[in-house]
């Protein structure tokens, strides 16, 4: 049964949200197109990233967990990871904009961003000589500047962000 512990973490995390995509009233279903077109280009990148970073030794998957099923060098639970994950994520916000009609983040935003914009330079710069937590740290500090710049409205994604939090720890 521990061979089958990384596949149940990833149907547990979609279960939930793929039964209630299906709500009459905002049925997520009807965005599927959507979401797997734009899931597929971003889970392209990040499974390369994985490729290279594990090719490269800097992260593992422990076989003890795993169905032992390979593509390349990742799990098969890898490769649906990109699909669960970002699934019950975007599921979880689009269900919050429906259920909540201003986020409570919504005049703080601008100082979250700030926040994360500076831990995550900081981490970045203390850690260059980490490849994955300099590149990961770095990037998602450009990012998150570039989305401030354009000015746009995070206040939702950071509901979302310390909603699921929690279920990844």
């Amino acid at each position: 049964m521990q061979s089958y512990t990384y596949l149940l973490i990833d149907l547990a995390c979609i279960c939930i949200p793929f039964l209630a995509s299906f709500y009459p009233k905002h049925a997520f279903f009807k965005q599927w197109k959507s979401f797997f077109k734009a899931n597929v280009l971003v889970s392209i990148a990040f499974l390369i990233w994985d490729y290279y970073f594990t090719e490269m030794g800097i992260w593992g998957f422990n076989p003890d967990y795993l169905l032992g099923l390979y593509i390349g060098n990742l799990p098969v639970e890898e490769l649906l990871f990109f699909i669960c994950i970002p699934f019950a994520c975007v599921f979880t916000f689009f269900a919050l904009k429906f259920l909540i009609k201003t986020s409570p983040f919504f005049k703080s935003q601008r100082y979250i961003t700030l926040v994360f914009i500076s831990v995550f330079s900081l981490l970045a710069i203390l850690h260059y000589h980490k490849w994955y937590t300099f590149t990961a740290c770095g990037f998602t500090a450009l990012y998150l500047m570039f989305l401030k710049w354009k000015q746009v409205d995070l206040s939702f994604h950071y509901l979302t962000y310390f909603l699921i939090l929690p279920f990844f720890f």
